[in-house]
C-alpha cells in the first residue's frame, strides 16, 4: 500500500516553487514574497512529512522506528526545501530567464 501523504507533499512543494518562480522582478519586496511562498511551503510539508513517516513507521514489527521520526520532526523543513520547492524553483526561474532572452533577441 502506497503511503497517502506521499503525492500531497509532492504536489504542494511543486506549486510552492512554481509559484515562487513566476513571482516576477527583482525587487527587495518580490524576493521577500518569493521566500514567504517557499518557507509557508517549507511547513507545511513539514507536517505532512511528520505525518508520512508516522503512517509508514506504524506497524508492531518494526520497533526501531524512532530515526526516521526524529529526522522528520527536526529536519522535515529542510527535507522539503531540498526536494522538491527549490529545485521547481530554480527550474521555473531558469525557464524565464531563457525565455526573457530569447525574447529579448526576437524584439531586436
Amino acid at each position: 500500500m502506497e503511503n497517502p501523504y506521499q503525492t500531497p507533499i509532492y504536489a504542494l512543494g511543486l506549486l510552492a516553487g512554481i509559484v515562487a518562480g513566476l513571482i516576477p522582478g527583482n525587487h527587495p519586496v518580490r524576493w521577500l514574497n518569493r521566500l514567504y511562498v517557499m518557507l509557508s511551503a517549507s511547513c507545511g510539508c513539514w507536517l505532512l512529512f511528520m505525518l508520512y513517516t508516522d503512517w509508514a513507521y506504524t506497524h508492531p514489527f518494526d520497533p526501531n522506528d524512532g530515526g526516521p521520526r526524529v529526522f522528520s520532526a527536526l529536519l522535515g523543513w529542510a527535507a522539503a526545501l531540498a526536494y522538491p520547492i527549490v529545485p521547481a524553483f530554480f527550474l521555473v526561474s531558469l525557464v524565464r530567464l531563457i525565455y526573457g532572452r530569447h525574447k529579448a533577441q526576437g524584439a531586436t
